[in-house]
């Protein structure tokens, strides 16, 4: 019987080991390059990037060939494994941070703020949610640990067994190499988390660009006149998602017509706009750093350059004009010397300076209608002709939006705050990580900030003071809908009307709803509608 060509057949017999271990070690590969880098495709679910190499992977895969070529999988298979660790720990970092904050993961900073991430998580869950939910995270990790020691094993002993190991080794790299043919949109191939890890501990990474010269910077008269007060209202999480998202507007819309007519009724103009945050969801000291100074600050590295140079600042220009610089920081819990040398307010209010004795609200314990009473009876009631600038950090709409202090009529009666242990608060089935009710907790945060402000100006400010409210950022999503930009409000008021003339060049429109589309300027650019209107004051 003819049974076929006996060379045909053994050739058959010989290849097909090779074909079966390259399958067998291309999946194995996936597989681990999926676990060690997710950042590529796991942020926005891109998953025709699923199969792109990293660089790190490719590193770790040329180890796993030198272990097997040279046979020292002894030490190299473990390296090989806590590297392939490492790396998820970081592209973990790396998506989280991405799909939170649209920022890259800048290791030597982020993970400080792990403790905070375990202090949350605390907070939000009780008793046996607490064991339970550490539990699944550790045995979700060990799990993964023990994936990539056992993947590493798997690929080191299928080379070892395949009589073609060097045309095998090669084929595999030859075919992770062809992924770098896909195009990336959201992550630059070329910086590999390891380098920027290295970058971001040595600082030469995101350098702070100063402007050689400022032309907006005003003259200083010698010949002092009478300047109006400034006020600046910092709002936490205020963004462009109170307008945008149908479910915030809605509740939003008809409150923001009384606010509007409250302020017409006090003889308050208003012009406001969208300006673009550095930042969303978070990181506050960026925003507001870019608000004072006009230059748009979006990392640590810039931030701390800030901090140390002599770049020109809304408050050193009021200082230099005999204004009287306050800082209202009731969410500062500690001494802040690197701020207070740069920024130079001649007095801060922090945490402890409120003394305040109610119960904690959201984030931060204090409510902005305290922080605003107290700074009120410090520093404006009763003061001297000196002009002031007052920075007020409002925090009462800060994530997770679940508990929302009630307002209070009487504002004399808020005392050290003892009141609100009477006083029923606004509660949401919000916590840090999950909400069912975010739309109606951070409409109500929006309300209550909006509330106090309005009842603030309208009954205790009598003269024609330049007020400017803006929010830092965006909120976290999913309270900001996927896609919309990092954009917030800005509301600037007078009741001199002519103050706010230059504004409309702009692009500010008359009234307390801003309608200007997206794409917005920086928010940094604050700082230059600011010197324009500054000679009028």
């Amino acid at each position: 019987m003819y049974r076929g060509n006996p060379l045909s057949g053994a050739n058959e017999k010989e290849n097909h080991p090779f074909v079966r271990s390259s399958i067998l070690l291309f999946i194995t590969l996936f597989i681990l390059k999926c676990i060690v880098s997710p950042h590529i495709w796991l942020p926005a679910y891109n998953l025709p990037y699923v199969y792109r190499a990293t660089p790190e992977f490719l590193f770790v895969l040329l180890l796993l060939g030198l272990a097997v070529r040279f046979r020292t999988q002894g030490w190299l298979l473990p390296v090989s494994a806590v590297l392939s660790c490492a790396l998820f720990v970081l592209s973990l970092g790396e998506g989280t941070t991405q799909y939170l904050y649209r920022r890259s993961f800048n290791p030597a900073v982020d993970l400080s703020f792990f403790p905070e991430f375990i202090r949350l998580l605390f907070e939000s869950k009780q008793g046996f949610a607490i064991v339970l939910y550490t539990a699944v995270f550790c045995t979700v990790l060990g799990m993964i640990f023990t994936a990539v020691f056992y993947l590493l094993r798997t690929v080191v002993r299928t080379f070892k067994r395949s009589r073609h190991t060097g045309a095998l080794f090669l084929t595999l790299y030859a075919l992770f190499l062809m992924s770098w043919m896909i195009p990336l949109r959201s992550v630059n191939p070329g910086d590999m988390l390891t380098l920027r890890l290295a970058r971001s501990i040595s600082g030469n990474r995101g350098r702070l660009m100063l402007p050689e010269e400022d032309e907006t910077l005003p003259q200083v008269e010698e010949d002092m006149q009478q300047y109006r007060n400034v006020l600046l209202f910092i709002i936490e999480s205020y963004g462009y998602t109170a307008f945008a998202k149908e479910d915030h507007w809605t509740i939003l819309e008809p409150r923001y017509d009384g606010f509007q007519e409250r302020l017409d009724l006090a003889g308050y103009h208003v012009m406001s706009t969208f300006l673009s945050s550095p930042v969303i969801g978070g990181y506050s000291w960026y925003a507001d750093s870019s608000l004072l100074t006009g230059i748009r600050i979006s990392d640590e590295q810039q931030y701390g350059d800030l901090l140390q140079s002599d770049t020109p600042t809304i408050v050193g220009i009021l200082n230099s004009m005999d204004y009287r610089t306050i800082l209202s920081a009731p969410g500062t819990l500690k001494p802040w010397p690197e701020g207070e040398a740069f920024y130079r307010f001649d007095r801060h209010m922090y945490h402890a300076d409120f003394n305040y004795r109610g119960p904690e609200f959201s984030f931060v314990p204090v409510p902005d209608q305290y922080s605003i009473h107290r700074v009120h009876e410090h520093f404006v009631n009763g003061a001297d002709d000196t002009p002031l600038f007052i920075e007020y950090m409002l925090v009462s709409s800060h994530a997770p939006f679940n508990r929302i202090p009630p307002y209070v009529e009487n504002w004399n009666s808020l005392g050290d705050g003892s009141i609100y242990h009477e006083l029923p608060i606004q509660t949401f089935n919000n916590n840090w990580f999950q909400g069912k009710e975010y739309t109606e907790g951070y409409a109500a945060a929006v309300i209550y900030v909006f509330e106090v402000i309005v009842s603030y100006l309208t009954s205790f400010i009598q003269d024609d003071a330049l007020v400017i409210i803006i929010g830092d950022h965006q909120p976290k999503y999913p309270v900001t809908e996927r896609g919309q930009p990092l954009s917030v409000p800005v509301h600037i008021l007078s009741r001199d009307g002519a103050l706010l003339d230059r504004l409309r060049d702009f692009g500010y429109e008359k009234g307390l709803v801003p309608e200007k589309p997206p794409p917005h300027d920086g928010s940094e650019q604050l700082f230059s509608h600011f010197m324009r209107i500054l000679p009028q004051l």
